[in-house]
């Protein structure tokens, strides 16, 4: 399933799809496994009924906070 828009991190690593996304975000929770936005994208991601809008802008945020 696509992504409504391409998410781009800081390191150029762009995102397309919900597969992307799920790779990036478990990757991102693994050496993070505090960090709050992240646990909550990779829930969103896990549930199948949450719409590839909510996961993009989870993702987008937990880049924000993620400094």
């Amino acid at each position: 399933m696509k992504l409504p828009r391409a998410i781009r991190d800081r390191q150029g690593t762009t995102l397309k799809t919900r597969d992307d996304a799920r790779r990036y975000v478990l990757d991102k929770l693994e050496a993070r496994p505090s960090h709050k936005t992240w646990r909550h994208a990779a829930e969103l991601l896990l549930d199948n009924g949450s719409s590839a809008e909510a996961i993009t802008r989870q993702i987008e945020l937990a880049l924000l906070m993620d400094v």
